[in-house]
């Protein structure tokens, strides 16, 4: 059973994870803008930012799939 309260929870959640991510978007997309001039495809990207040491939201390295969601974003 789900109530209103339950509902609310997970927009607040929703939102909140959203302010996040855009937020570590708006910090990271001007070093993949950096890195596009010299690596375009995006796989080339994910290298330099694992080679710059450059982490992931979560503390991870890169993948092409990540750097293209940030690059939409």
């Amino acid at each position: 059973m789900k109530g209103p309260r339950l509902d609310a929870a997970r927009r607040a959640s929703l939102q909140s994870r959203s302010e996040l991510a855009d937020a570590f978007a708006a910090n990271v997309r001007p070093i993949i803008k950096r890195y596009r001039r010299t690596a375009s495809p995006v796989c080339g990207l994910a290298r330099a930012l694992a080679a710059r040491g450059v982490k992931t939201a979560r503390g991870g390295d890169w993948s092409d799939v990540q750097v293209a969601a940030i690059l939409r974003r």
